[in-house]
């Protein structure tokens, strides 16, 4: 009896130990990128346009437009450079696509890289004229890039980014709003890529961080927005379904713009173990660990996580801000399934589906992400209208 109560103790801690591995692993708010891509250098085609070569074995990515992160060498900031259409050189060990003549220089230098979705490493280089501002929230002063339209604009689009990710990749939606001459406020939040930091360091998937971009849906209302459309990626649509429904934005929040969200991050988290080789099972044992408040401070949380709060399925009532979401079929970390869901649930969601990756869709196809987007903001992105 003895060996079995030894054998039943071990089994309890090693499941624990399990959990909170798992639980740390889930709010991690920061990523070690890798970078596969070998460069092989950059040549002219046939038709003497610059093309850069990437070794054929990890070259594969699906059509469409993307750019390449470029391996930094020590203590240099990482460079993202946008490559057109494959060229017409393809072989078996090495694939070309088309660059910008200006790119060449950095991409001979350059050795490694991995395929990105984000096209632009700043305002500038998405020709959008940027001031730089700051915005207090709970967490301290958030940095945020405050673009405008040539003519001022009531109607701003508040745009936040996904886990482990930046604020630049969000431009590829600002650049829709400035069609619709909207000002654009392109934000950040506590323990994401140049947020503010607190005790721990770790992201609270959405629950603390709303409080941050609520702090900046009242500095757009102190600033003179009248209405304001909020643009979330990933994780940064599940902060804008929280943040849409705060009492403290009810009548200026007017509609939704989400790419690849994260409806029920049990889903979510469920998808990734499958994906790391990891049972479902194993979240069951993270649970206590992220909403527990003890349990929670042990692994660095600043304050438990309600998985609940988080479930847009079982909150669908709630939701009614007019809601656009667009998904990848083939997006694995978000699947698309409770988007799906969501939509067939609530009239007020439109969901547009892509064959894309997790925050491929623009880059799957930009003429129908822009087509579908401009039309949303053009029925949802006029003049306030108060809410019942």
């Amino acid at each position: 009896m003895k060996a079995l109560a030894g054998i039943i103790v071990t089994a309890a801690v090693l499941l624990a130990a399990g959990g909170a591995y798992v639980a740390r692993r889930i709010t991690a708010a920061s990523f070690a990128r890798r970078y596969p891509l070998r460069l092989l250098g950059v040549v002219r085609s046939s038709d003497g346009a610059p093309m850069v070569l990437v070794d054929g074995a990890n070259a594969p990515t699906p059509d469409g437009h993307y750019s390449l992160r470029l391996a930094p060498p020590a203590g240099a900031a990482e460079r993202i450079v946008p490559v057109g259409a494959r060229a017409p050189f393809s072989g078996a060990d090495r694939r070309g696509w088309v660059i910008n003549p200006a790119d060449a220089s950095a991409l001979n230098e350059a050795r490694r890289a991995s395929w990105s979705g984000v096209m632009f490493e700043s305002p500038r280089a998405a020709g959008l004229a940027a001031r730089d501002v700051s915005i207090p929230t709970p967490a301290g002063a958030a940095p945020a890039w405050l673009i405008s339209p040539n003519s001022p604009s009531g109607v701003w689009a508040i745009h936040v980014h996904g886990l482990g990710s930046g604020r630049e990749g969000t431009l590829r939606g600002v650049l829709a709003a400035q069609r619709q001459h909207m000002t654009s406020l392109v934000v950040t939040y506590r323990n994401g890529a140049g947020g503010p930091r607190t005790r721990g360091g770790r992201s609270t998937l959405g629950v603390g961080e709303t409080s941050d971009v609520v702090s900046a849906i009242a500095y757009a209302r102190e600033s003179g927005a009248t209405r304001v459309v909020l643009f979330g990626w990933s994780m940064g649509a599940a902060i804008c379904l929280r943040a849409a429904h705060d009492p403290s934005g009810a009548g200026l929040v007017g509609a939704l713009v989400l790419e690849s969200p994260i409806i029920d991050w049990r889903a979510a988290i469920r998808a990734n173990l499958r994906h790391a080789h990891l049972p479902a099972q194993a979240l069951t044992a993270a649970e206590p660990w992220l909403q527990r408040r003890p349990l929670a401070r042990l692994i660095g949380l600043t304050q438990p996580i309600s998985l609940d709060s988080l479930d847009w399925i079982s909150r669908t009532k709630e939701l009614v801000t007019p809601t656009l979401i667009l998904h990848g079929s083939a997006d694995w970390s978000a699947p698309i399934g409770a988007s799906r869901e969501l939509a067939a649930r609530n009239a007020h969601v439109q969901l547009e589906e892509f064959t894309a990756g997790h925050t491929l869709t623009w880059n799957s196809d930009p003429e129908r992400w822009d087509e579908l987007v401009d039309a949303w903001l053009a029925r949802h992105g006029g003049a306030a209208a108060p809410r019942m």
